[in-house]
């Protein structure tokens, strides 16, 4: 069984503009440990990302024109990106002050998806 997880490449590529900012901010520091350890704020972010260009595959229109799983789709985002005004779930676990995710690139994500799901921006 393979174990590991591959991120899309739009989850990669904003986790390295934050890292091309300053490899050794703390931002970048917990952008970099959340994506190592898969924190499951970003996991999910990056899951939703694939699950809207699967909905474009499968079904040639995005998933914003999908009048069941969009709105369920907008409401998860929603409720992930109130999520990111706590601590990750790593942080959690480790009972750290440090957090395991930066909250801009996820809410960048966020955004991603939407834009992926054919949505306006929240």
């Amino acid at each position: 069984m393979n174990t590991s997880y591959k991120y899309q490449p739009e989850t990669i590529e904003l986790s390295a503009k934050l890292y091309k900012l300053g490899p050794k901010t703390v931002a970048s520091f917990e952008q970099q440990t959340g994506i190592v350890n898969h924190e499951p704020l970003i996991v999910i972010l990056d899951s939703c990302l694939r699950y809207a260009k699967a909905h474009q595959i499968r079904y040639g229109e995005p998933l914003a024109e999908d009048y069941v799983l969009g709105p369920a789709f907008e409401q998860t985002l929603e409720g992930i990106r109130s999520l990111l005004n706590g601590l990750g779930a790593l942080s959690n676990e480790k009972e750290s002050n440090t957090d395991s995710k930066d909250n801009g690139v996820c809410s960048d994500l966020v955004q991603e998806c939407l834009k992926v799901g054919g949505f306006p921006e929240l």
